[in-house]
């Protein structure tokens, strides 16, 4: 990675990292249908990935009657805390990534994930890597607003030292249109050196160390092949 562009590498954590947002909706999917709105487990995926489930309290209570309280939502993370730290795996070829890029970028990797702290920290511990993001893990709870704004990923870039305004965004189209490993996500930032870039979900083509050792030429990713890369709409 002697050629890596990019001065700093912002990971989200769900689906990026590790593979937890099956097992998220499974236990959420389980919780609704107790309070009555069955659905498949794939159809909890649809509407609340990406999404706080205290942020869709509303839809919540319009499908079930049920007003969300706060001890459900305590009881709905102690549920999938439990099922995340019993069967959670990271992504393959994450940990392996992280660590180079680690050496690679001395130290300019983060989080910046819209999950609470607690979560993100006990999923990073299961996968292995809760020590390479030390002082550098940023939740979009402790920002103003969380996902789909950015300032998670802002908070996260400042922290490395990356200027904000060196970077570029990337603005896809809307969530029904993107391609599936995009879908969910906020914009992200991607620019040249001594500027940072989002770290997207994996490539469908390429494995995590495949992708990440030749970003500097990959035609999908490259600063200038993203432009091309039919995996990326509307790249600016």
């Amino acid at each position: 990675m002697a050629d890596f562009p990019f001065h700093a590498v912002l990971f989200d954590c769900d689906g990026v990292l590790v593979d937890s947002e099956p097992i998220t909706n499974r236990v959420l999917n389980e919780m609704l249908g107790e309070l009555g709105w069955h659905m498949s487990v794939e159809e909890t995926m649809r509407i609340f990935v990406g999404k706080v489930v205290r942020d869709e309290a509303t839809l919540i209570e319009a499908r079930t009657g049920f007003a969300v309280t706060t001890d459900w939502l305590m009881q709905f993370r102690a549920r999938r805390n439990a099922a995340l730290d019993l069967e959670l795996s990271a992504i393959p070829g994450a940990p392996q990534t992280v660590r180079a890029l680690l050496r690679t970028l001395d130290g300019r990797i983060a989080v910046a994930s819209g999950a609470d702290r607690i979560k993100v920290e006990l999923q990073l511990a299961k996968a292995g890597i809760l020590d390479t993001f030390e002082g550098r893990i940023f939740s979009g709870h402790e920002t103003p607003r969380n996902k789909p704004y950015p300032d998670v990923y802002l908070a996260a870039a400042a922290g490395l030292g990356v200027d904000s305004k060196n970077a570029r965004s990337l603005k896809t189209p809307s969530p029904a249109q993107r391609p599936a490993w995009l879908r969910e996500r906020p914009s992200s930032v991607i620019a040249r050196r001594n500027s940072a870039i989002a770290a997207p979900r994996r490539c469908m083509a390429r494995a995590w160390s495949t992708c990440f050792a030749t970003w500097p030429s990959c035609p999908r990713c490259s600063p200038v092949g993203a432009a091309r890369c039919r995996e990326l709409p509307n790249v600016l």
